[in-house]
């Protein structure tokens, strides 16, 4: 920042000529004044160090996208920065047994986010026709006629985490490809530094990310499913599910999956087209219809029977149903409903031109996949709203949510047992070191280079508990009112240094620039500087939800320790924006904070950093 004082008149001139040249609303709004200061602040920022990245957080946390850390031999390692981790133990095959049964065989689960930002994830079972006992024959084929049939999981080209509210549910989960884990041969036992003892497992760990969508993207098609195609199941219900077998006198399954890494299951059921080519919906997504001509085009695994008295769903397999014979294979290799009435069928058989109320042309949306949207189109479809009437009528079994009455007709069988792994929350080792952060910012007074040394105040912030922060005061280069947390900077200083305050015959003001090398760089320089001893600490206890987690630390320093500064407008407020020109910046390496008017960009790689986030902050000289 400019450090120099203006006293008496000239401090008069140089306000109202500022007052001068601003507009008439300008001097009675504040607000607009102090965003004036802001904007200048930014705009010289820039034409110094560049536009910065778009997803450049200024140390307060990662990146704003997700990340994969694929160094498994620091996992575990409390000295390491993204390190000090719980990681969990493998799963045993009888408890990957024991979870691949219970996705096998209950079809039509669902997903509820976990709401986990750093997790492992786990390979628990790809998608194999082989498997005795599954609702699933996990193979399918493409609507078209005549398609062979093939092993979905083959075509389950990458595992997909992320978010849709920021755009990140199309990246990829390192080493998980094909529906399955690649295996990782070094990584380190709990506890252990690296270089230490080390185990191998289908693992990695997740940072920084989201678990709304979770999904895969299709090879054959070159599709993304990324909601709609997994199910969460956690560890508890599926030993409850096998408990309840046992106490009905059936022989158990697999080893029991609850442990102390609280785990959740995710199953992903593969598509073999997208889901609106399969069945085409109406324009205003209310109701859906089948499309005649890739209706049941392979024979189904079993069918949907409804619920029984229990509320349970009820399936049979397709060759054991009772009505399997009131269904015929048409020349093209599809299956359709004859439902014979006084020997007259009533859906007519259509690919020889006959037509009826249950099959006629409708306007639809229709999925490019390469565009990745939906067309409107019309199509001949099969109207299963008015099926279902006819099916009621005379006693046959129920569409289930119109599109499932018969289950698997080549499109997906909602079994979500094709790709199953495991989730668990990434836990910090009790002994890890606590988080802490530094953090230094700039009153907003730099308009050029030299301006930018980012020690107008200088303070650490070390995590205590999750009601309890303390913050330490190193430095205060600014000679404006500054306020840490509502602590005015050079008050805390004097305080914490007896008789250094300029009412205790010392030299030391509010406009002293302290423990920032100021005499040392300028002895004749007209401002005030000191170098004091005594840091001022005090406790924080004005939030009381601080984690123990670095990053997620970080960031709440960000948004719960507030620093302002007045430049005789009343207090603005320092912020870091993702993307945008700081006025603060979070360190968690602790770096010694740069001499006075000494840029940034000669102390630290500051203007590499600007523009790419994902690499350290770190000194180039002294």
């Amino acid at each position: 920042m400019k450090k120099y004082l203006m006293m008496g008149a000239a401090a008069l001139a140089f306000g109202f000529v500022a007052v001068s040249c601003s507009s008439d609303d300008d001097v009675y709004n504040l607000n607009a004044v102090n965003d004036q200061v802001v904007a200048k602040y930014q705009k010289a920022f820039v034409s110094v160090f560049g536009q910065p990245a778009a997803n450049q957080t200024w140390g307060f946390g990662a990146p704003a996208t997700r990340s994969v850390n694929t160094n498994a031999n620091e996992w575990a390692d409390p000295s390491k920065t993204y390190g000090g981790y719980l990681v969990p133990d493998p799963l045993t095959e009888a408890q990957k047994l024991r979870v691949r049964k219970y996705f096998q065989e209950h079809p039509y689960l669902t997903y509820q986010d976990p709401e986990f930002t750093d997790y492992f994830v786990q390979q628990v079972y790809k998608g194999n026709p082989e498997t005795p006992g599954s609702l699933s024959s996990e193979q399918y084929a493409q609507a078209t006629s005549n398609a062979t049939p093939f092993t979905g999981s083959g075509n389950m080209d990458y595992l997909t985490f992320g978010s849709k509210a920021d755009g990140t549910y199309f990246e990829h989960t390192n080493n998980f490809n094909g529906a399955d884990g690649g295996m990782n041969n070094n990584v380190l036992d709990n506890g252990q530094k690296v270089g230490g003892s080390s185990h191998s497992d289908q693992i990695m760990l997740m940072l920084d990310s989201k678990t709304d969508c979770v999904g895969f993207h299709d090879s054959r098609s070159d599709t993304y499913h990324v909601t709609g195609h997994c199910a969460l199941v956690s560890a508890a219900v599926i030993d409850a599910w096998v408990d309840s077998l046992v106490a009905a006198g059936k022989e158990s399954i697999g080893a029991p999956v609850t442990d102390k890494w609280n785990r959740s299951f995710v199953g992903l059921d593969y598509e073999s087209k997208p889901l609106a080519q399969a069945y085409a919906k109406n324009n205003d997504n209310s109701v859906r219809y089948a499309k005649y001509t890739d209706f049941f085009n392979s024979t189904p695994a079993y069918v949907y029977l409804g619920k029984n008295a229990e509320e349970e769903d009820v399936f049979v397999k397709w060759n054991e149903w009772e009505h399997k014979d009131e269904f015929v294979k048409t020349s093209s290799n599809k299956f359709v409903p004859c439902l014979n009435v006084n020997g007259s069928e009533i859906l007519g058989t259509v690919e020889g031109g006959g037509k009826n109320t249950y099959c006629h042309n409708m306007n639809v949306q229709e999925y490019d996949a390469q565009n990745k949207k939906y067309n409107t189109e019309s199509r001949q479809c099969l109207d299963l709203p008015l099926l279902q009437g006819y099916i009621d009528r005379n006693g046959m079994p129920n569409l289930k949510d119109e599109m499932k009455f018969i289950i698997n007709p080549g499109g997906r069988d909602y079994v979500y047992s094709d790709w199953i792994v495991t989730l668990s929350q990434a836990n910090k080792i009790d002994e890890t070191p606590k988080p802490s952060l530094r953090v230094m910012a700039e009153d907003l007074s730099a308009e050029d280079a030299s301006d930018f040394d980012f020690n107008d105040v200088v303070f650490d912030v070390q995590y205590v508990s999750a009601n309890e922060v303390t913050i330490t005061l190193q430095a205060a280069g600014g000679t404006l009112p500054l306020y840490v947390a509502g602590e005015e900077v050079h008050a805390k200083f004097i305080a914490a240094n007896p008789g250094v305050g300029t009412d205790q015959g010392g030299t030391v003001d509010v406009h002293t620039m302290i423990n920032t090398g100021a005499a040392r760089i300028n002895p004749q320089a007209p401002y005030s500087s000191a170098e004091l001893a005594s840091k001022p600490t005090w406790s924080y206890t004005g939030y009381s939800d601080w984690s123990n987690v670095q990053d997620t630390f970080a960031g709440q320093v960000r948004d719960q320790i507030s620093i302002t500064v007045d430049k005789g407008k009343g207090p603005i407020v320092l912020t870091a924006e993702t993307g945008k020109a700081p006025s603060k910046i979070g360190l968690a390496n602790k770096l010694q904070w740069a001499l006075e008017r000494t840029n940034v960009k000669n102390a630290f790689n500051f203007d590499q950093w600007v523009q790419n986030p994902n690499i350290t902050l770190t000194a180039t000289a002294e």
